[in-house]
């Protein structure tokens, strides 16, 4: 994910992510306070979405229960990381529950 930030040294991990299989999202220009980073992730035409910051969540969510992610939705730190996207994005928990 890239957020809210300057410079491009963000478009480095999201080719690398892009390389290994990964989903990359990109926080939408007009919603960040520092829009540099995510332009410069933005025109490296590696980034699946632009999404609002509200918008995250669910899609990582939806992006953990596809059936090609070897991850356990049930983990510990799944649900650590995601009540802390949760509360970063003030989108309500149960919203986005898995």
């Amino acid at each position: 994910m890239i957020l809210s930030g300057t410079g491009s040294d963000g478009t480095l991990g999201v080719k690398a992510i892009k390389e290994a299989g990964g989903l990359v999202l990109a926080q939408e220009m007009a919603t960040a306070e520092y829009g540099s980073m995510p332009e410069q992730a933005i025109r490296s035409d590696v980034v699946d979405q632009v999404l609002a910051p509200e918008a995250i969540p669910e899609v990582l969510v939806r992006f953990a229960n596809h059936n090609y992610i070897c991850g356990d939705a049930a983990s510990p730190q799944w649900e650590t990381n995601h009540h802390r996207l949760s509360v970063r994005s003030e989108v309500d928990e149960s919203a986005v529950r898995v």
